[in-house]
């Protein structure tokens, strides 16, 4: 609602569409987002609006505390008009009931259908109407067409067919979610879906999947494979354009919204610390703490910087003594600490041993040399782009090849590059690495028309346990470099920049 408010004289986000249960505002979305939305058919009261006149009186109506609903069915299906058996199994999670049942012929069949229904709908502890005050009632539907069908369905799902092995003319397995205010409601919602896809709707589906991210009211069908229909979805939801909707955020019991809340809540309670000594003296964020005449000063430039926090990770700073061979695996740590801080990462920082050990299993190259784990072997930017995959896994990172220092003084493309990646909403740090020592890379003060640049450098050569931010400031370690001063031109380089911009963590 903040994101919609601060858009609401954009002309470019109309129409949207304000959907309204039990006369409160739950949801306005654009046109895009319907199709992933559960409130359908009579469920929500629909308003187009095409302005913000017209949109201030829903904007007046705050949005509902919790969704309100009584019932709840998560549907997954994979069915194919050119098979003739069908079958369905309803799941209630929290009664343990479960109900099936076989549908023989084409989905135009009216008859079979309605047989099929009937013996569903004929369980009355099925759909016996909840206790007042009682949770929310979750069902679990699943609909499978299959080229032969055992007459008794397996209650417990573990031998439900494989339709990857067994059905191939089925659609791809897809999930929906349908809310209700009844039994009666959401029968007819689960009915219409089957004909629907009985219909060959099915077919035409993209599979998806359901998740109900806490900053949300209500679940949605999300295209997780499908990253230029994500980002429609996204925008459509007036939501940012990087990863909100979590695999870990979604509900598997599907019951109510305090239950998400509850879990997000448990979510950010969980710390990223050990509660080791050496954390408590962690700097983060160094460069904030620099006296701003320090800061590049060059005529007609921007500045552009890492956006977040991330913590400074140095020589001997856990108390383990890795001088003169440690600077790239310090730079590793302090790239993953900006991913901790940006809640992409939940694990504790990796030890040096440990990230060897990471590389053991994912470089062919070090799992044959067995002496590598806890030895005093350099690293480089290809290492840290494998260890960064490893907790992100589907990061993509560019690796740049300079063949001098002096590049990032003269080439106009190195600057360039740099500078695109700091302007993006969420830059990680950038490790650079060379043929004696690694660096990170805070950012890029440029002057792109004279090639002119300056670079915040953190540098993981200071020494010292515990950290003395003062003294690594003074002596500078943290700082602004020239760098035909501060890169050795006789010296090649390879930059390990992490793509978080294009990474969807789900």
């Amino acid at each position: 609602m903040e994101r919609l408010m601060t858009r609401a004289h954009d002309a470019a986000v109309y129409p949207l569409h304000v959907l309204q249960r039990h006369n409160k505002t739950i949801s306005i979305v654009g046109e895009a987002a319907l199709g992933a939305l559960p409130m359908t058919g009579g469920s929500c009261m629909h308003q187009l609006v095409n302005c913000t006149t017209e949109l201030g009186p829903f904007m007046a109506d705050p949005p509902a505390v919790e969704v309100a609903f009584t019932w709840c069915a998560r549907v997954s299906f994979s069915l194919s008009r050119t098979l003739k058996r069908h079958c369905l199994v309803v799941k209630h999670v929290s009664r343990g009931i479960v109900i099936s049942a076989l549908l023989e012929g084409h989905g135009n069949d009216a008859d079979a259908e309605q047989a099929a229904w009937a013996d569903v709908e004929r369980s009355t502890e099925l759909w016996k109407a909840p206790s007042t005050g009682a949770s929310t009632e979750t069902l679990h539907v699943h609909m499978r067409s299959v080229p032969d069908v055992p007459d008794t369905i397996s209650h417990s799902l573990d031998d439900m067919p494989d339709t990857t092995s067994q059905a191939p003319l089925s659609s791809r397995v897809t999930n929906r979610v349908l809310l209700g205010d009844s039994a009666r409601e959401i029968v007819s919602e689960i009915r219409q879906l089957f004909g629907r896809l009985l219909g060959g709707e099915a077919e035409s589906l993209a599979d998806t999947e359901v998740c109900w991210p806490a900053c949300m009211l209500f679940p949605v069908n999300v295209h997780t494979r499908d990253d230029a229909r994500r980002r429609l979805e996204h925008a459509a939801l007036l939501l940012p354009y990087e990863g909100l909707l979590h695999h870990q955020d979604a509900i598997q019991a599907w019951s109510t919204w305090d239950d998400l809340r509850r879990q997000h809540e448990a979510n950010k309670a969980s710390v990223f610390r050990i509660g080791a000594a050496w954390e408590r003296h962690l700097a983060t964020s160094p460069h904030r703490d620099l006296a701003p005449a320090s800061a590049g000063s060059l005529p007609g430039t921007e500045t552009l910087l890492t956006s977040g926090d991330y913590d400074y990770y140095h020589y001997r700073v856990d108390g383990f003594r890795d001088d003169g061979w440690g600077c790239a695996y310090r730079c590793l740590q302090t790239v993953l600490s900006w991913f901790q801080h940006a809640g992409l990462v939940r694990a504790p920082i990796p030890s040096i041993r440990r990230m060897q050990e990471i590389l053991c299993q994912v470089d062919p190259d070090k799992a044959n040399k067995k002496s590598f784990v806890g030895s005093c072997d350099w690293i480089g930017s290809f290492e840290v782009m494998l260890v960064l995959q490893h907790y992100c896994p589907g990061l993509e990172c560019t690796i740049k090849r300079l063949e001098s220092g002096g590049d990032l003084d003269t080439d106009a493309s190195v600057q360039i590059l740099l500078a695109d990646h700091f302007r993006n909403p969420r830059a990680a740090p950038v490790m650079i690495g060379g043929s004696s020592y690694a660096h990170t890379i805070l950012g890029i003060h440029l002057n792109a028309h004279t090639m002119e640049a300056q670079y915040l450098i953190l540098d993981p050569h200071y020494s010292a346990y515990p950290t003395q931010l003062k003294t690594a400031i003074k002596k500078g370690y943290v700082g602004w470099k020239e760098a035909s001063k501060f890169f050795e031109a006789s010296s090649w380089y390879n930059l390990c920049i992490p793509r978080v911009n294009l990474f969807d963590p789900r």
